[in-house]
């Protein structure tokens, strides 16, 4: 027996033949791995006894693990994840590969002395605008202009960034926070950051009712 993606369609393949169980665009979790991760998953869990039904809940509700692309809310058709985690420019291009929507990427913190070339050019090329804040923010502007350059904005600190991500998305959109830095130019460490962009989610959510769903 096995699982595998076909179309958007998930499918479980055994003896007795096949059964469609999901769709994965009814799966919370972007990109290609957590496909393949709730996949195997699903196998097991199905093994184990656990019906199609609630097998397929968990993949429709299944947010993520906190701070590693953690969808925290979705407000006006906009979703929200926290990629605090990221605190390497390779985790920001592992995070940009995960969509296909547009991306609002939220960027910048302590400096750990590693090259942003890489990730200009990811930013160049996938990124709808990019907000920048912290000690990196200015090796960022200037990697990502050197790529060729998308819209940006430097900010002070994570509220304004949420606040301007939230004016500048449109339905459809992704807002990301994603540094590709450390946190301890401004927080103790990632979680505290995430937990902070994550409750300015929630203030917003707030503020936009209706249209907003707290999650």
């Amino acid at each position: 027996p096995g699982a595998y993606l076909q179309g958007d369609d998930l499918i479980y393949a055994d003896e007795n033949g096949q059964v469609v169980f999901a769709q994965r665009s009814q799966l919370i979790l972007p990109g290609n791995h957590n496909v393949a991760n709730f996949l195997a998953a699903a196998v097991f869990s199905h093994a184990s006894g656990a019906t199609w039904t609630a097998i397929t809940e968990v993949g429709r509700s299944f947010a993520g693990v906190a701070h590693r692309l953690e969808l925290v809310g979705e407000v006006n058709g906009v979703r929200y994840y926290n990629d605090s985690i990221a605190t390497t420019p390779d985790r920001t291009m592992a995070a940009l590969e995960a969509f296909a929507a547009p991306i609002i990427l939220i960027a910048g913190g302590s400096d750990k002395q590693l090259s942003f070339a890489e990730l200009g050019q990811a930013i160049s090329g996938q990124v709808k605008h990019l907000i920048l804040l912290g000690t990196t923010a200015a090796k960022i502007r200037q990697a990502v202009l050197d790529a060729g350059g998308v819209s940006l904005e430097l900010v002070e600190h994570l509220g304004e960034a949420v606040a301007l991500a939230g004016n500048l998305a449109a339905p459809g959109d992704v807002v990301l926070l994603s540094p590709a830095s450390a946190s301890y130019d401004q927080y103790p460490n990632f979680i505290a950051r995430g937990d902070h962009f994550r409750g300015l989610v929630e203030d917003l959510n707030k503020e936009n009712k209706p249209g907003g769903r707290k999650l």
